[in-house]
């Protein structure tokens, strides 16, 4: 077997003398760097990340002035977290993880708050919805400050409502999440309303006739986009 067919790249233009270098178990290919006469002209030799690519295992790697100034640089980030922290450069990746949880936990206080808040605006919302041909009532609940998330954990206090069609829709920042929802004993196709908050918010979404979920850019005109839904929902 010649050589060039070992290869994991060749290239056929190649002509004249070649220096292939080889590791083995590893790889084979032309060389195409400076060639020192000895390692020690390299210096440092540092390896800064590796991942797995196409079947083999893809090297990341700086020598000499440029290791140096990478270790220089990372040292001073470093530095610099570990001061804004408190703590000294070797307890930075426990008190950064303690931190994350602390804040997650926060959050996830915070949206309980929220979604106690959301149930009890539900029940307002309910008694003002208005009631279609089909003497099914139309319940639109804007939810702001929510995600998609939060509006899956909210479906079961939508759908244990009797004779109606939900309209939830999380609002964020960059993001509009929504989902439509039947009732307990409320006939209906959740695919065709997704369908028209779709083409009012420019988004994508499906799902089934009892529930159907889909989502779109945040755009400033929400609230009028979701009203003209329900509009023609009634």
């Amino acid at each position: 077997v010649k050589l060039k067919d070992k290869m994991r790249k060749f290239n056929s233009k190649l002509t004249g003398t070649l220096r292939i270098v080889s590791v083995e178990d590893a790889d084979i290919c032309t060389c195409c760097g400076t060639h020192p006469p000895f390692t020690g002209m390299l210096g440092s030799v540092k390896v800064i990340r590796h991942e797995k690519h196409k079947g083999g295992c893809r090297v990341e790697f700086v020598c000499g002035r440029r290791a140096l100034l990478d270790a220089d640089a990372k040292n001073s980030i470093l530095l610099s977290v570990a001061a804004s922290l408190s703590v000294k450069p070797e307890q930075v990746p426990a008190a950064v993880s303690k931190q994350k949880n602390d804040l997650l936990a926060q959050l996830d206080i915070a949206k309980s708050k929220l979604l106690k808040i959301e149930e009890e605006k539900l029940q307002e919302t309910y008694a003002a919805a208005p009631v279609n041909a089909d003497g099914v009532k139309v319940l639109a609940l804007p939810m702001e400050g929510h995600d998609a998330k939060d509006i899956k954990a909210f479906l079961p206090k939508v759908t244990a409502l009797k004779n109606t069609l939900s309209l939830l829709l999380a609002v964020q920042p960059e993001r509009i999440s929504y989902a439509v929802a039947l009732g307990a004993d409320t006939a209906g196709d959740c695919r065709s309303v997704i369908k028209l908050l779709n083409e009012a918010f420019g988004g994508r979404g499906g799902g089934k006739s009892d529930c159907a979920q889909g989502g779109a850019d945040y755009c400033a005109d929400w609230q009028e986009k979701l009203q003209s839904v329900v509009e023609k929902l009634k």
